[in-house]
């Protein structure tokens, strides 16, 4: 399983579900806002008292709210885009996660240990593909390398 290629889809399909949020769901939203609210005060008419504008101010709020208010598959894509991104941007460029598989470092590293790898220390890859695109150190004697086998 390529966790990177996973990752990578996830950012895409919530980027692009942040993007029509904004530019084309959010202004429908409240055009559909606008418009309720100014149907409302036309059938509410003046305000004959104190208590009735009270009641037409709360009213409006609440028309104005539910109209706006983000749809669940709108809302935690557009919740989830952030964290993801965090996330691919730190295990592609910085660190990344691994657990020990097995004995192969006894005594230093035990079966089970996790350790960051440091991503940077030798260069920057581009995700997925895995091209070195900046070659910033080479290997020096006494470094723990990790090769990552895809089967």
């Amino acid at each position: 399983m390529n966790f990177a290629l996973i990752m990578f889809v996830l950012l895409v399909i919530t980027g692009l579900v942040s993007l029509a949020e904004k530019y084309i769901f959010r202004p429908r939203r409240e055009a559909a806002a606008t418009a309720a609210v100014s149907a409302l005060e036309v059938q509410a008419g003046p305000a004959s008292s104190a208590q009735g504008d009270e009641i037409l101010t709360r009213t409006r709020n609440d028309v104005r709210d539910s109209h706006l208010r983000q749809p669940w598959w709108i809302e935690y894509p557009v919740s989830f885009f952030p964290v993801i991104l965090i996330v691919f941007l730190l295990r592609s460029f910085l660190v990344e996660p691994f657990k020990i598989p097995s004995g192969s470092m006894l005594p230093t590293l035990l079966i089970g240990d996790f350790i960051l790898v440091n991503k940077y220390t030798y260069g920057i890859r581009i995700p997925i593909v895995n091209k070195k695109i900046l070659d910033l150190n080479n290997p020096q004697r006494g470094d723990v390398m990790v090769f990552l086998v895809i089967a």
